[in-house]
Parts: structure tokens; sequence; C-alpha cells
């Protein structure tokens, strides 16, 4: 322990405002010794002196200035104890743990010494002095017993005042070899601008063009270097590119050529300009690294590749569907059309993922571009059971490989569709709170970002890749992918120990288990009917030859709505509509309303074609090429006709409609007619 002494008014020898260390109390000699420690600036250099002054003060006046007065004022001395102190100029490592810092092992300079081998020097000769400072402190005049040791100390004489200051640092601060450590670390701190130096000619001497040939950079010289870079640095890009900027436009310079064939910057005024390395000094110095990175890189790139790590997304987040995340991502391959060999736009895909378990709970489709229909899309999948969502998309999914049901109690989404009011309009019935992540920074999503599929890129001509599934086969693989991923992705980091340890909890449909099983779930319930209302895509369907027509898909109505439903459509034209609902891109149900129920209807192929492979975007294609292909037959029909005419005329030599209209009904029966039928049959 450090005991430091301070007197606020004075006292005795003691003056106000310098702080004095307790080194000794004798009995023999009923004195305290006291040590203060300063530090000058030397002149005309920015060497600073060290040096400890030893002051006596009677054991009696010490104790006396530790009580409260006569006249009841506080004490004239005030006592401060201080654990791991360092001297005035070694602040700045105070607390370090400087035996385990490989700076100080290392050596430096020419005497190739390390810092940890001038300690231990200095150490090596104040030791006889500490042996003897039971002699020392009862001497009359401890300093000048101090002297006669420095000048006997080895392996060489050492500087009195030095000794003096080793010997009592060594003994003020509990003793710990490190106060003696030199202050080196405080080097090429002092202001180059003080006007003390304002003659002198700083930095390494120029061996080309001689020790006078450069300009002292001055407070002007350096606001220009600061402001420019501010001005020019985002245009420029890199520092390289905007020093060249400054030079020009702020500090007026311009090029030259050499005789050598060289070139160099020049000022035509012959007015001073900094160097390159001045603008990397005084930059770094002023503004900071960190801020030049920042103004060069942008902010995004310097959080996601600079800024230390804040902690997870899902810290402070206790229970399921307490948190998700929405985004949509480029499925890699691009899907194949129903029509032709041709290939259709990408096909994006957009999750929906719990930032607490990590799992995803919806999924939505889109084609070319994502809009607010996929987002629709993954919340109606999050919320109806995964089975019934297989069913509706054509695939088989079991209810243990996607366990989940519900709608979050708060989604996160960038601002894109997913954050449209589109979305939001819907979500603010179940009082769901959104939230929007700022534009082009993945990293504020993170949860769901982590879960896209990864590209690599490959080095030469660009590439992409065509796949032979058409939109449809291409989304049931990429559902197949997401049950994969909820059995098989590694939670083990976000999971509770206690589920680890165990239940082995190691997927995110686990995690999703041991967290239901255990009432940590937010998910909020939606009905099927709400759910389809919600989140679908809201259509018109046309009634044509007793069924609903959609974009070229025909709907069947079911048997338990013949009478109701199905006798309504044959009464209706094709002029009425009816309103419904359809799953984005997928042809295979529609919900249709009718008299304040929902009705689903299941779509039908043509008797030898009972796949449904089109789109409702490709159906509607098809739908548009028989209307075409109707249109052409109806002149087909009427040239036929004229042709069939024609060719009779031709080889009977009579028109196609001969002869002429009489009244009532032909006698078939006279005997002219029987005897002449008769024949002809008999010729037959």
């Amino acid at each position: 322990m450090t005991t430091i002494v301070t007197a606020p008014e004075g006292f005795k020898s003691l003056k106000k405002g310098v702080i004095y260390y307790l080194l000794q109390t004798t009995v023999r000699k009923e004195r305290v010794l006291l040590v203060a420690f300063h530090e000058h600036p030397m002149k005309r250099s920015a060497e600073r002196q060290r040096n400890a002054t030893l002051h006596v003060l009677s054991r009696h006046d010490f104790e006396q200035g530790l009580n409260v007065d006569a006249r009841g004022h506080g004490p004239a001395l005030v006592l401060t104890i201080k654990d791991g102190a360092m001297p005035p100029w070694l602040q700045d490592i105070e607390g370090r743990d400087l035996d385990a810092e490989p700076a100080m092992l290392k050596a430096n300079g020419k005497s190739q010494r390390s810092p940890r081998d001038e300690v231990v020097d200095r150490l090596v000769r104040i030791r006889p002095a500490i042996d003897a400072m039971d002699v020392i402190f009862t001497a009359d005049h401890p300093d000048i017993e101090l002297n006669k040791f420095a000048r006997k100390s080895l392996p060489t004489q050492t500087h009195e005042t030095r000794f003096r200051l080793w010997f009592y640092l060594y003994l003020v601060f509990d003793r710990r070899m490190w106060v003696l450590l030199p202050p080196r670390f405080r080097c090429g701190r002092w202001d180059r601008l003080s006007p003390l130096y304002e003659h002198s000619l700083l930095g390494r001497p120029s061996e080309e063009y001689g020790c006078k040939y450069k300009h002292r950079t001055t407070p002007d010289m350096i606001k220009k270097i600061v402001d420019g870079f501010r001005k020019h640095a985002k245009s420029a890009g890199t520092l390289g590119a905007v020093i060249p900027v400054i030079l020009r436009r702020e500090f007026g310079c311009k090029r030259r050529k050499l005789p050598n064939g060289d070139s160099e910057t020049y000022h035509p005024d012959g007015l001073p300009f900094p160097s390159p390395d001045k603008f990397y000094y005084y930059l770094y110095k002023i503004i900071g690294r960190d801020e030049v990175k920042r103004v060069l890189l942008g902010d995004v790139r310097m959080r996601n590749e600079y800024q230390p790590n804040m902690g997870k997304i899902m810290d402070g987040l206790y229970y399921v569907g307490e948190r998700a995340h929405m985004d949509a991502a480029q499925v890699l391959e691009r899907p194949k059309s129903y029509l032709s060999d041709t290939h259709l736009p990408p096909l994006k895909k957009v999750e929906l993922v719990d930032a607490v378990v990590g799992k995803t709970l919806g999924v939505g489709f889109s084609l070319g571009g994502e809009d607010a229909d996929a987002y629709k899309m993954a919340l109606f999948c999050a919320v109806i059971p995964k089975p019934e969502f297989g069913r509706l998309m054509g695939i088989k999914i079991d209810e243990d490989d996607w366990p989940s049901v519900g709608l979050p109690s708060s989604l996160v989404a960038d601002r894109g569709p997913g954050g449209s009011m589109a979305v939001r309009r819907e979500l603010d019935k179940w009082v769901v709170v959104s939230e929007g992540t700022p534009s082009y920074q993945p990293k504020s999503n993170a949860t769901v970002e982590s879960k896209h599929a990864r590209s690599h890129r490959k080095l030469g001509a660009p590439e992409y890749r065509l796949s032979n599934l058409t939109v449809i086969e291409l989304m049931q693989r990429e559902i197949f992918q997401t049950v994969r991923k909820n059995r098989s992705d590694d939670v083990s980091r976000r999971a509770p120990d206690r589920a680890v340890v165990e239940d082995k909890v190691s997927s995110p449909n686990d995690l999703y288990r041991y967290m239901v099983k255990r009432g940590r779930s937010s998910l909020l319930d939606v009905s099927f009917a709400d759910a389809v209302r919600s989140f679908l895509k809201p259509v018109e369907l046309h009634a044509q030859d007793g069924m609903l027509w959609f974009r070229g898909h025909r709907y069947l109505v079911p048997e338990s709505h013949y009478r109701t439903l199905g006798a309504a459509i044959v009464r209706y034209t094709e002029k009425t509509a009816l309103k419904g609902y359809v799953i984005p891109l997928v042809p295979l149900f529609a919900w249709v309303e009718f008299g304040g129920e929902l009705i689903e209807l299941a779509a039908t192929g043509h008797e030898y074609d009972d796949a449904l492979p089109a789109t409702d975007i490709e159906a509607e294609q098809i739908a548009k090429a028989r209307s075409k292909m109707a249109t052409r037959q109806k002149r087909s029909v009427v040239a036929e006709r004229v042709g069939e005419q024609e060719d009779f005329k031709l080889q009977t030599g009579k028109e196609w409609f001969s002869g002429q209209t009489r009244r009532g009904r032909p006698k078939d029966r006279t005997p002219e007619k029987r005897d002449e039928v008769k024949r002809l049959k008999q010729t037959a």
C-alpha cells in the first residue's frame, strides 16, 4: 500500500498543491520522512527532468496535523491509501501486468537491452542501499548517505540524483521493481507545433536534397489537410487518391518534369506544402485512424469488418416467437419454363426465421423479384400446420419434421416489400410489432441472412445455372431444403446448458420442442380461414361450363357444396366474378367466398393429363394461347366451308344449297316413292 500525504492549506514545511508520499517513521529520531517526486521540462528540449526531494517532520507535528485543531477546523494533513499506485510519470500504465507484456522483454535501441533489463540493472545498483536503509534513515542527513552509496555503486558509478530517485521510488511504491521503468512509452508525445521549436526542422534530414531541404509544418497547413480530407475523401475513395486532390485544390500545387524523366510536385509561388507522410501522420493523429477508415470505406463496411462484437441478436429474448426476422434471397438456379425449353427469371425465396431457436417458421416465393405476396405467403406458411402446407404445395411433410405453428409476436424485415404497408396492414390485425432494419445493412438482420444459400465466385467469365425443374418443382425442392435445415442445423451454441446436457438438443426442431414443452412460446394462434383471408392473394374467379376459372385453371366444386355453390355456378354467366384467394404461383387450390363461408376448390386438368406443373402465370399464358387458337380456328372453319362448297360444285355442277322450300309435311308414303326406295336398297 502507498500512503499519499497532502496539505490542502499547507502545513509547516509542506506546501499546498504538492503531493507527498510517506517513506518512513523513525522512532529513534522521532521524525517522519516524506518524499515528493518532481518532473520538470528542460529548456530547448522535449526531455523532462525527474528527481525526488526528501522532507522531514517531527513525529509530534505530523500527528498533530492529522488531528482536528482546537478551533474545530479539519486536519491539516490528509492521508490517502492507494493500492498499486505508480509514479506520476508512469500513471498511464497503472494497473497493467507488465510482466506479461512481450514489449517489456523486447530489446531495442543501440544498447540492445529490453525494458526489463534496464529495470533489473537499476535495482541491482540500489540493492546495497536497500540492505542498509535502517542506517540511512537514522542518519542526520539521509541524502548524504545515499550519495555515498551512489558513488560506490556497481558496475559503474551512478549519478547521485538518479540514485536517490530510484531508491525512494522503490521503497515508496511497495518495493515493486516496475516503478523503476523509464517512461520511454511517452516518447514522441511532445507538441511539434510549440513556438519553442519553430526554428527547428523536424524529422530525418533528406539524403538526396540536403538536411535543410524542407518546410516546417504550420497549423494552417494542418487545417488544410484535415479540411481537404473531409471535403474530398468520399469522392476520391482511397487515401492515396485523395492526397493529390488536396495538394492540387487546397494547396495549389502543380506537377513538373525533371531532366531525368521523373516528375515532382511543386508550388508556383514557392509556398510550403506537406509531404505524403505528413498527410498520414496528421490525419491519423487529429481525425483518428478509425474515423479515416470510416470516411473512406463507409459506415456499413466499417461496422461489418472493424467494429467489435456487440453481442448476439437473441440477447434479451427468452420465448419462441418473441421476435422473428424476414428476408428474401435468390435461388441459385433459374427455373425451366413449363411451356418451352427456355428458362424463366430467377425465383426468390422468402424465409421467416425465429430469433431464439434459429428455426425457419415459414417460406414464401415470388418470380423475378421479391414482392409483398411472397412475404405474406411466408406468414401463411408459418400459421398453418406444415402437413397441410405440404398438401397445398403438392408434397408430403411430416408433423415431426416441421412442428411449428403460429404467428410471431414481433417481426423484423428490411425496407423492401417485407416492410410495406401491404404486409404491415395484415400484421396490425393481431397487434404484431413490425420493425425495419437500416438500408444496405445485412448485419442488422443476421438471423435470416445466415440462412440464405451461399454461392462461390469463380474466376473467369460470368456464368449462371439453369435448372431442369419447373417453377413449382423448384419451390418444392426449396421447401425440402428448409425441412432439412430445421432438422440438421447446429444450434448447440444458442441452446441453454440444461437443454444440451439433459435433452441432447442439437437442431432447431429439438430446441423448439424444448422451449414449447416448458411454456416458453409467444406464437399467436391464427385460424385457417383467417390465414387465407389475410395472407393469400385475393383474386376473382369466373363461372363457365359449371366450373370456376382463374387464369386458365379449372376448379371443381366439392360434392358437399353441389346444392349451394354448384347450383349457383350453373346460373352464373362468364361476367359473374366470385371473390377468392390463391397461393402465389401455385394453382393447385383456390378458396372462394360464398354465403359467408370459405370454400376450398381443387384444380383439375384434362382427363389425359392429371399433372398441374404450370404456375398461375404460365396458366395465364396457356389461356391466352387457347383464346388465340380459338380465334384462328373460327377463321379456318369459314374457309373450310367455302372450300367444300367450291369442290362440290366443281365436281357435280350444282350448288351446295339447291332446290326450293314448300309449306306442309312431305308425302313419303306414295306408291311411286316406296317403289324407288325399294329399288335403291336392293342396289346397295
